[in-house]
C-alpha cells in the first residue's frame, strides 16, 4: 500500500488570497461549572474555489468553528480574514443540518429569501431561485410549502437557497447528517453538479469519512477538544468521483485508512475523558 501525502496546503491562484484564513483561533465557554475550551489555536486557510470537508470527534469544536466564520458566535481569541472579495456578492451562506426552510413560505419564495433580503427586483429574484430549484429537481413543487415535501426535498430547498445567494463561501454543517444513504449519495451527486464551475469555496462539516473523501479537495482532521487541525490530507482521487468506482480505487483505500487512524486517536481520547468524568 503507497503512501498518503498530509498537511496539504490551500492550492494556490497566482496572486490571490486565500478566500477564508482562520489564524489561532480559540473558543472558551464560560459555564455555572467553569470554563470549557472548545478550539485552541487553530489555523486554516481555504482557498478561492475550494472544497473543504472538516471531520473529528463528536465535540472537538467542529460546529463551534463554522458559526464562528459564520459570525454567529464570536471567538475568545484569533482572527477570521476573507480575502478581497468582489463587493457585488454577499460573502457567505450557511446551510445547518437542521432544515432550516421557512414554514409558511413556498419552496420558491424559500429559495429567494436572501435575495428578497438583498433588494434583488422581484423578477430578477423569481429568475433565479427558479432556476435553481429547478437544478436540485424541486420544479414541480415550487409553489409548495415545506410541510408537503420529505426531510430530503427540504433540505434541497436550503442547498437552493443558498447557491441562490450567490455567495462567494459556503458554510455547510452536517447537511445530510439526518438523511437516509440513498438519499445522501443523491444530494452529494446534486451539490458537486451545482458547486462544480460555481468559483464557490465550500467548507463542509461531516462525521463521514466516506462524505469527506468524495466530497472534498482536502480532508482537515481536527483533534479531541480542545479542538485544533491535527492534519490536512489532500484527496488524489480525480474528479467525477463515482461512488462505486471510487470504492475500488486502492488511493480511496489508503486515504481511508489514514483519515480514519488518525480520528481513532482522536475518537480513544474522548472516550477516555468521557469515562473519567471529564466529559461534560
Amino acid at each position: 500500500m503507497g503512501s498518503v501525502d498530509v498537511l496539504g496546503d490551500a492550492p494556490e491562484s497566482a496572486g490571490a488570497r486565500p478566500a477564508v484564513q482562520v489564524r489561532n483561533l480559540s473558543k472558551v465557554f464560560e459555564t455555572a461549572s467553569g470554563t470549557t475550551t472548545a478550539l485552541q489555536s487553530t489555523d486554516l486557510e481555504l482557498a478561492r474555489a475550494e472544497f473543504v470537508c472538516v471531520v473529528g470527534p463528536s465535540g472537538c469544536g467542529k460546529t463551534t468553528l463554522l458559526n464562528i466564520i459564520a459570525g454567529l458566535e464570536r471567538q475568545s481569541t484569533g482572527e477570521i480574514v476573507f480575502g478581497e472579495l468582489p463587493p457585488d456578492r454577499p460573502t457567505l451562506s450557511v446551510v445547518f443540518q437542521e432544515q432550516s426552510v421557512f414554514p409558511w413560505l413556498t419552496v420558491l419564495d424559500n429559495a429567494a429569501f436572501g435575495l428578497k433580503a438583498r433588494g434583488v427586483p422581484k423578477a430578477e429574484r423569481r429568475r433565479v431561485a427558479l432556476g435553481m430549484i429547478e437544478r436540485m429537481g424541486l420544479g414541480r413543487f415550487a409553489h409548495s410549502y415545506p410541510h408537503e415535501l420529505s426531510g430530503g426535498m427540504r433540505q434541497r430547498v436550503n442547498i437552493a437557497r443558498a447557491f441562490a445567494n450567490d455567495p462567494h463561501v459556503l458554510l455547510m454543517d452536517e447537511p445530510f447528517g439526518a438523511l437516509d444513504e440513498q438519499t445522501k449519495l443523491l444530494m452529494q451527486d446534486e451539490l458537486l453538479a451545482i458547486w462544480e464551475g460555481s468559483n464557490k469555496t465550500v467548507l463542509f462539516i461531516t462525521h463521514s469519512i466516506d462524505e469527506a473523501i468524495r466530497l472534498a479537495d482536502r480532508v482537515v482532521v481536527m483533534s479531541a477538544r480542545p479542538g485544533r487541525v491535527k492534519t490536512i490530507l489532500p484527496v488524489p482521487i480525480p474528479r467525477p468521483r463515482h461512488v462505486l468506482e471510487m470504492q475500488s480505487d486502492e488511493r480511496f483505500v489508503e486515504l481511508r485508512a489514514a483519515v480514519w487512524e488518525l480520528l481513532r486517536e482522536e475518537v480513544v481520547a474522548t472516550h477516555n475523558r468521557e469515562v473519567e468524568g471529564g466529559g461534560s
